[in-house]
């Protein structure tokens, strides 16, 4: 099940990264002071064998070693080293590769504008990849948060790490038809505010709320758990539900209360207050937002150092109508 996707990913690979190591105008790639071997670790010590000839030039196990490992990932490395043949394959597409660089060469293609441009645009993304590559370690140096920082954005914020208000209540509802698009389920609306008014009675004599609730409630969401609610913020429900939770008194069930659902028996169990959140709940939190924030400042920062380095002036664009913008400073050198 490994080997087709597999392969269709080193094809494609492939194809898109070989001239990156394609010997250039008939002359073999230079062999790296360090490879890291593809093949099996018992082998690294052997002499660096020449693998195939390229009309004058030379292409060494080196080369093919520097392509595997520039080309895929570590993990990708191991799935190529512990699937059989697989290697053996990438090293025949490899070879290819060259051939047909090779030969495109010999055929003028290298000459074309497109091809150039093509070239041009490789070479730009590896250069900057490498850059990013080489500083990343230095800007995540720059994006670190120590503990003060997190304590002090804490203090100034309170506000962020605020419990939102809550409740907890029960309820049965009681449906009235029409109120549910598309169904035809539930009662009218003198039948269901009746029903409402005797499930109330039955509550306040003593009767069960999850008896009740399994045998009346036309809530699907609460019906096998006594009508039960738990820490639903305010507003969560609709205005005539969450105006009765913030009135009503606590423990009892109180009188029917009809929504754009129907009739609600309601009784609330508990109104939780706003509370701060302790430093230690939401340290992490806070962390990965200044991390976030201070990474982003950090590139900015770094883009700001590179284009000063090299003397990059954007020009802005002309605008449609109106004054040509002044010709922008020239990049000094």
């Amino acid at each position: 099940m490994f080997r087709t996707p597999l392969l269709s990913l080193l094809t494609t690979l492939l194809v898109g990264q070989t001239p990156a190591v394609a010997p250039a105008h008939g002359k073999a790639p230079a062999a790296p002071a360090k490879a890291t071997k593809a093949a099996d670790p018992a082998k690294a010590t052997k002499e660096d064998a020449v693998i195939a000839k390229l009309g004058k030039s030379v292409i060494r196990q080196s080369d093919f070693d520097t392509f595997v490992r520039v080309v895929f990932n570590e993990q990708q490395r191991q799935q190529i080293n512990a699937t059989p043949g697989v290697l053996d394959r990438v090293k025949t597409s490899y070879l290819d590769s060259l051939v047909m660089a090779a030969k495109a060469r010999k055929d003028g293609l290298n000459k074309g504008a497109d091809v150039k441009k093509q070239v041009e645009l490789a070479e730009i993304r590896v250069l900057a990849t490498a850059l990013a590559e080489q500083s990343k370690d230095e800007l995540k140096k720059r994006a670190e948060v120590n503990d003060e920082e997190l304590k002090t954005f804490y203090d100034k914020n309170h506000e962020q790490f605020q419990s939102k208000p809550s409740f907890n209540a029960r309820h049965i509802l009681i449906a009235v038809k029409g109120s549910q698009p598309g169904s035809d389920k539930g009662l009218s609306d003198e039948e269901a505010k009746a029903k409402a008014e005797k499930v109330q009675a039955e509550l306040a004599a003593g009767k069960p709320w999850q008896d009740l609730a399994k045998q009346y409630s036309d809530d699907p969401g609460s019906k096998d758990k006594g009508g039960l609610y738990e820490n639903v913020p305010y507003g969560r429900f609709v205005p005539a539900f969450d105006e009765a939770v913030r009135k009503q008194e606590l423990g009892k069930p109180g009188a029917p209360v009809k929504s754009t659902f129907g009739y609600h028996v309601i009784q609330v169990e508990k109104r939780i207050d706003a509370e701060l959140q302790p430093f230690d709940k939401v340290k992490e939190q806070i962390r990965q937002r200044l991390t976030a924030t201070k990474m982003e400042d950090a590139r900015k920062a770094f883009m700001d150092e590179c284009r000063k380095a090299v003397g990059f002036v954007e020009v802005p664009a002309a605008p449609k109508d109106g004054p040509k913008p002044a010709p922008a400073p020239k990049a000094e050198r």
